[in-house]
């Protein structure tokens, strides 16, 4: 309980984390609030709700990932504490189950708690429990080590128990779960086979040494878990339509995935040996060929690291179980290692160590221990060093759990890791955009652009958003024009904020222009209306922007765009009365819209309604996590303030 405790305790403060990366399109998908989410993500893939009408969306087939986000989102909504504490609960019940199956693979309470302690406070899975999104994690090893609890229980039992039928029924449900939870459950049934072969005969004087009958007796205790993954696989194909794809994006060749898995591979083990090395973004290097350094460094090292174990563990009492636990490390990594299924920028993840550490925990755990009973004194090194590994885990664990607490602080440490990498710039660019820090914006995305030159139209058309809110004209202008031509069907808003940018540059021909092609497209003339009473009235024109609008609306009484349009104008002619009628009929067209509750604020705070102006400022911010105008609106209203 105490270990437990702890765990609780050095986790606590993921409680006052944001959500972070895919989080919010996974929690704020239009269709979690309903129960049927559930149901229709047993028949569609994972991320099947991005683009119901092209499907699948991913290759991944998790229904209990969505279960899961139901449930939450029913009990706690948009509040991340609530999400970051059951996901805390649920490792601590992975952690419990890591104890009782490390005790039962061992016979010894004392290696269960190593193993345990050794689990629970690996800074490799920090990412694992304090992002939202990576509960499959927890969820696998729930129900797998559930699975894997009972077959042991089953496999000890004597033949005449009673129970074995429904110990073996119950694993199978919980394998059936693992799978629905995470792709790498593939793995129990190689678990299985390899304790059957390696350590029951150990376990079990009964058991025949005859290899060819081990080997039968591996495979009947599978075959249970062979048959419910078959049933799997063949949901998994209904569902998808195939079993396994490459990544549609950019994947690695088929010759440079497989030169670049001993590389993976060292990463990995280096992240077990080296646990300070944790964190969000590791770098892998692809290698082209055989001769690569990329490939035969990282290949030679785990070919001598593999003859060193061997040579100082073979005449081992305990060699069997040290195999096992190097197999559990191999079997279960294995999924993860299909490189050519993830993105090619970011290869190696903290979360795929998540499971395989278990039996790296359990080696450490029992050579500790057996090294403990030579005699007092070893015994005394074994406590006070397994005391220092808990304290210098648990110390690490701070400052890695902290690289999650935000969007910022995470892409801030993924460029750190990886300078190079445009993604990261860019993702840090964009939150920085999003959340009202234009300046510091700036560089970020035009960093992404001088990494990747080649890069979509739609990150050339946000540098030129950044650029305009900063008051750099013709920047934005050029930046706007850049990205339309980067894009096959450019939607009506690059027109519009293009002819915006280059009427402010003095290019009044272009703007022009780009007025012209928004309304010649669909639904562009409303559009294109909206943005010459924008250009009128930051030309000092506040009545004809005015008229403008109202012409409109005339048309189109619930446009909500329009309506905003003449709020800003109402309000910068003082009519803040009546600007705030406009916005209060374009949040009701337009409820989850945080501008449109900051402006309302804003009209609201100027009126001198603070208790009002209080309300929808913080309404604002809930809605878009954080937002510099909106934090500081907020601080100034309860300041007293006026504006």
């Amino acid at each position: 309980m105490a270990l437990l405790g702890l765990t609780a305790l050095i986790f606590s403060r993921s409680l006052t984390h944001e959500f972070v990366l895919d989080d919010l399109d996974w929690i704020g998908n239009p269709y979690v609030k309903s129960w049927s989410f559930i149901t229709r993500s047993f028949v569609n893939d994972t991320w099947w709700y991005l683009d119901p009408n092209h499907l699948p969306q991913s290759s991944y087939y998790r229904p209990f990932l969505n279960i899961w986000a139901t449930v939450n989102f029913h009990l706690f909504g948009f509040h991340p504490s609530g999400w970051h504490a059951t996901m805390i609960l649920f490792y601590m019940l992975v952690v419990w189950q890591v104890f009782r199956v490390a005790t039962l693979l061992t016979g010894n309470r004392w290696t269960g708690l190593l193993t345990a302690t050794l689990f629970a406070l690996m800074p490799t899975h920090a990412e694992s429990v304090v992002w939202a999104s990576t509960i499959c994690q927890p969820l696998l090893a729930t129900f797998e080590l559930g699975a894997f609890e009972l077959y042991l229980r089953r496999a000890a039992s004597p033949l005449s128990d009673q129970r074995q039928t429904r110990r073996l029924a119950i694993s199978l449900v919980l394998y059936a779960c693992a799978l629905l939870s995470y792709e790498s459950a593939v793995a129990l049934p190689l678990l299985i086979a390899a304790h059957s072969l390696l350590l029951e005969s150990e376990e079990n004087p009964q058991t025949t040494a005859r290899l060819i009958d081990r080997l039968n007796s591996a495979f009947l205790a599978m075959v249970p878990y062979l048959v419910t993954l078959a049933i799997y696989l063949a949901v998994r194909f209904w569902v998808l339509g195939f079993i396994n794809r490459p990544e549609m994006h950019d994947p690695l060749a088929p010759i440079e995935a497989m030169l670049t898995l001993p590389g993976a591979i060292g990463i990995y083990l280096m992240l077990l040996v080296i646990p300070w090395s944790a964190g969000p973004e590791h770098q892998l290097y692809v290698a082209k060929s055989f001769v690569a350094p990329e490939f035969y460094l990282p290949a030679i090292s785990l070919a001598a690291l593999c003859g060193a174990g061997f040579m100082l563990l073979r005449r081992h009492p305990h060699r069997r179980l040290y195999l096992y636990c190097a197999l559990w490390f191999v079997f279960t990594l294995a999924p993860m290692l299909n490189l050519r299924g993830l993105f090619s920028e970011s290869l190696i993840h903290d979360r795929y160590l998540y499971f395989p550490s278990v039996g790296f925990c359990l080696m450490v755990a029992d050579l500790a221990v057996t090294f403990g009973r030579g005699g007092e004194k070893k015994a005394t090194m074994v406590w006070i060093g397994s005391a220092a590994v808990a304290l210098t885990y648990a110390a690490m664990l701070l400052p890695i759990e902290n690289y999650w607490h935000d969007n910022i602080m995470l892409f801030h440490r993924c460029i750190e890791e990886a300078p190079n990498e445009a993604i990261w710039h860019y993702r840090l660019g964009r939150t920085l955009q999003t959340q009202g820090y234009f300046a510091q914006a700036r560089p970020e995305l035009e960093a992404t652009i001088r990494l990747k030159p080649d890069a979509g139209g739609d990150i050339y058309y946000e540098l030129g958003v950044v650029y305009e809110r900063l008051g750099d004209s013709k920047s934005a202008e050029k930046m706007m024009a850049e990205g339309i031509k980067r894009v096959a069907h450019p939607p009506v808003v690059a027109y519009t904020d293009l002819a915006i940018a280059a009427d402010a540059a003095g290019d009044a021909k272009e703007s022009e222009a780009a007025l012209a092609h928004a309304e010649e497209m669909p639904v562009g003339a409303a559009a294109a209306a909206v943005a010459r009473a924008q250009i009128l009235r930051l030309h000092g024109d506040n009545k004809g922007a005015e008229q403008v609008l109202r012409d409109l609306l005339k048309r189109e009484p619930n446009h909500a765009q329009a309506l905003t349009a003449l709020g800003m104008t109402l309000s910068s002619e003082y009519r803040n009365d009546d600007a705030l009628e406009a916005y209060r009929r374009a949040s009701f067209l337009k409820p989850k819209d945080p501008q449109l509750h900051y402006l309302t604020a804003l009209t609201l705070h100027r009126l001198g309604r603070d208790p009002e102006a209080r309300h929808e400022c913080e309404i604002a911010i809930n809605l878009t996590m954080d937002n510099a105008e909106m934090v500081a609106l907020l601080a100034e209203i309860d300041r007293g303030g006026g504006r």
